[in-house]
């Protein structure tokens, strides 16, 4: 599972300097250059089909990552805690560091993507758009209203992979973990 999270943020990673470099060339463009705004918008396209390509492709796993997420996290870090010797737990605490670590890994890039493709949309924006001809303008215009959406990964539109979902996932793996150290206790005062 790890080498498709690293493939997946690998392919993220170049999204998101596509981005901003294609933020880069929209700020610099100079005078009506129609030649360049054009390539902008085709590349702005083209970014933008590939987001939805990566969204169509990850989406499913990412639902199921989403989903186990939380289950496994709060039965490791039970397991860890259940041990009574340190070196007993060693195992489990990795496993429990490893998982957080791809989960955060993975909520962080979608965050990533998401902020990258609305930046766009500003650096559109600050171009000195305002002393071209309309035709010119207009063209600004139609990248600026496409920026204003953010290009996602989600879990089959369920929810966004992003920063927010990686702090969902802990709140509900404490929830679930604070759960059974409650169910746990009685146990422990029969024995």
């Amino acid at each position: 599972m790890m080498s498709s999270d690293s493939l997946l943020c690998s392919l993220i990673m170049q999204i998101t300097m596509q981005f901003d470099l294609l933020g880069s060339r929209l700020a610099e463009i100079e005078g009506n250059d129609k030649k360049e705004i054009g390539n902008c918008v085709d590349r702005h396209r083209q970014l933008i089909d590939l987001c939805r390509g990566v969204e169509k492709i990850y989406s499913r796993a990412m639902l199921g990552n989403v989903l186990l997420s939380s289950v496994i996290i709060c039965c490791t870090g039970f397991q860890v805690f259940a041990q009574e010797k340190l070196s007993d737990s060693i195992p489990q605490g990795s496993l429990l560091l490893l998982h957080l670590v791809e989960v955060y890994m993975l909520c962080y890039f979608g965050d990533l993507m998401m902020r990258k493709s609305l930046e766009v949309s500003d650096c559109a924006y600050r171009s000195s758009w305002f002393s071209t001809n309309t035709s010119f303008q207009k063209t600004i215009l139609i990248i600026v209203g496409q920026g204003k959406r953010a290009h996602k990964l989600t879990a089959m539109k369920f929810v966004d992979i992003n920063l927010e979902c990686f702090m969902a996932i802990i709140k509900t793996s404490y929830s679930y973990f604070t759960m059974l150290n409650i169910l746990n206790e009685p146990m422990e005062q029969l024995n």
